[in-house]
């Protein structure tokens, strides 16, 4: 009679629990979201202003940050991935375009640090983690454009800005699944 009551309020607990932890998620999912595309709204409208979207940056890596702790739990194979790239988060926006593009693509981060990680990127069952990785990398890439927009407008540099937050939303939206399974 007790194991099956421990059983009843186990489940009980896990049901209760598990809609909340979702429901977190989804609600950052949707931050994340909005924050993007009121980034991309500016490089819509043709005027970017890099204070704001460093502000709206800096909220999204939060988001990610937030994200990649539960993904480590849940996924634990890229913990030290997600520790990487937590630590990774203040700098990233400070590097240039090329230096960003090449160093934080699967099979660069590979190349750099496969071995220390203990992780192949490039393997299909780890390929999730790139979605991850990329909360990261595209809010922080399109920050270096707005930057570099505010120095020379140039409309590729929004176009630039938009594809990036475009595609993190997808990205986000990966993370957030799979967190929820």
């Amino acid at each position: 009679m007790k194991l099956k009551l421990s059983l009843l309020v186990g489940t009980l607990l896990c049901l209760v629990s598990h809609p909340v932890f979702g429901s977190e998620i989804d609600d950052n999912a949707a931050a994340f979201a909005k924050l993007a595309n009121g980034i991309i709204a500016q490089a819509v409208s043709g005027s970017v202003d890099a204070a704001a979207v460093q502000k709206d940056v800096v909220k999204m890596e939060a988001i990610a940050a937030d994200f990649a702790g539960k993904y480590k739990a849940k996924f634990p194979v890229g913990a030290k991935l997600m520790d990487f790239m937590i630590g990774q988060r203040e700098h990233l926006p400070t590097m240039n375009l090329a230096d960003i593009d090449a160093g934080f693509e699967s099979e660069a981060i590979n190349k750099a640090h496969g071995a220390e990680f203990g992780l192949d990127l490039t393997v299909e069952a780890n390929e999730h983690f790139g979605n991850a990785v990329d909360m990261f990398v595209h809010p922080a890439t399109a920050l270096i454009c707005a930057n570099m927009w505010q120095k020379e407008h140039k409309d590729e540099l929004l176009q630039r800005i938009k594809s990036e937050l475009q595609e993190v939303i997808e990205h986000c939206h990966h993370v957030a699944d799979s967190l929820k399974k």
